[in-house]
């Protein structure tokens, strides 16, 4: 486990180790289904990431700045049944900690990205598996509020959105879903301090990944769907 910033907590179950690649693990989201493929919504840090050139050209990503062109070892999901799944990182956010990976299409109802952006007080859920705990058909679930936006707080002082969850190591990825079961954010990180306050990239850029990731999965569907 490695400290984001002081104060900040990453959530992953296993150290990162800034390599050419590193093996973590956390919870991802069903968010769309294409003709042969499922798009899973993630935190950066759950997915292989890699930071060399090589894989630039790939993907053409709107903004380098922001989006790395990613396409490494492939990472496995299990589903509630215990299905395995072969999942490739598709695009990233630094920044933000988010992360949306491709698969083979899976058997499973994808869920929504709500329209509107949390507003503080509202009542929220999610589901994940902290320090480990669950697996196979038993997956947690745990409910709070949102608790509102907080400045300049991640580790690249970018914004956060602040859920009063209970969140340890393993909750990683995890989306957190509105009354409507709409995600409205994605766990990334939380406060050592007090571990019932879970941070996540605000709304607005969990759409916005979304949106980048559908514009360059048409652009270059063809040669994503022939590996599946």
């Amino acid at each position: 486990m490695i400290s984001t910033k002081p104060g900040l907590t990453n959530t992953s179950t296993t150290p990162i180790v800034f390599t050419n690649s590193y093996s973590t693990s956390g919870t991802g989201t069903v968010v769309k289904h294409n003709e042969k493929t499922s798009f899973i919504l993630t935190a950066a840090h759950v997915c292989t990431l890699a930071y060399e050139n090589q894989i630039r050209s790939v993907f053409p990503f709107y903004d380098e700045s922001h989006y790395d062109k990613i396409f490494t070892k492939a990472s496995m999901f299990f589903d509630t049944k215990g299905r395995p799944h072969e999942a490739f990182p598709f695009a990233v956010n630094k920044s933000f900690d988010l992360c949306v990976m491709v698969a083979k299409k899976i058997d499973v109802p994808a869920i929504d990205v709500s329209l509107y952006p949390p507003v503080p007080g509202d009542k929220v859920y999610y589901m994940g598996f902290p320090r480990g705990i669950g697996g196979g058909t038993v997956v947690p679930a745990f409910t709070g509020f949102f608790s509102g936006t907080m400045k300049n707080r991640s580790a690249t002082g970018m914004d956060v959105t602040a859920y009063s969850v209970p969140v340890a190591p393993g909750s990683s990825g995890s989306s957190i879903v509105n009354i409507f079961g709409e995600i409205v954010g994605v766990i990334h990180s939380y406060i050592p301090a007090f571990d019932n306050v879970a941070l996540s990239a605000p709304h607005s850029k969990i759409v916005e990944i979304l949106e980048k990731s559908d514009e360059q999965y048409d652009i270059h569907k063809e040669s994503i769907e022939k590996d599946f």
